[in-house]
């Protein structure tokens, strides 16, 4: 941020930032693998993981989640997380990727995809996510594998019902594009 013609770092953001870009190095060989959502959404949750002194804080592994989704919100009261829904999120190529980040919507596409993520990791301590990234790794395709491992019949409205849930469960409020309450 500049101001009074000096420019400051916030270390915070800054570290978010590059935790999450760390993961995206480490996880290169699996990049051509895995849907943007995935690949966002494992990056933003490592980057949530409490960090200090070199170290990470695996336990509870949703401890910094509820923080790192609210950490850029204009006040600190604000509880309120934007959330594409689900099936649209996990339909995305790079294409409508860019074509949200253009019209402004980065802030909820990573959130979405760190929320997306948390949920899938909070279902049978992370096995059907496990099962899922094993799947690409053998080469099914994306939909088949979602919907195995992951969806197992549950459609759309009630995913996104349920991902908002897990939400509240973190002490944020989801809401759709317009502010209103999921």
């Amino acid at each position: 941020e500049e101001r009074d013609g000096v420019l400051r770092l916030d270390h915070r953001r800054s570290l978010f930032i590059l935790k999450h870009e760390v993961v995206h190095q480490l996880m290169a060989p699996w990049h051509r693998r895995l849907p943007l959502w995935v690949s966002e959404g494992i990056a933003e949750f490592i980057a949530s993981l409490p960090y200090a002194n070199g170290t990470y804080t695996l336990q509870p592994p949703g401890a910094g989640m509820r923080d790192y989704l609210l950490k850029w919100q204009p006040s600190k009261n604000e509880r309120n997380l934007r959330l594409i829904p689900p099936g649209e999120l996990m339909a995305m190529d790079l294409n409508d990727w860019n074509a949200a980040v253009k019209r402004e919507r980065a802030y909820d596409l990573y959130n979405s995809a760190a929320l997306v993520t948390w949920h899938f990791i909070q279902q049978e301590n992370g096995a059907p996510l496990a099962a899922y990234l094993d799947a690409l790794r053998r080469g099914e395709k994306p939909a088949a594998a979602r919907e195995a491992h992951l969806l197992k019949g549950v459609g759309p409205g009630e995913l996104t019902k349920q991902v908002a849930a897990t939400a509240r469960r973190l002490g944020i409020e989801p809401v759709d594009e317009t502010g209103e309450p999921l």
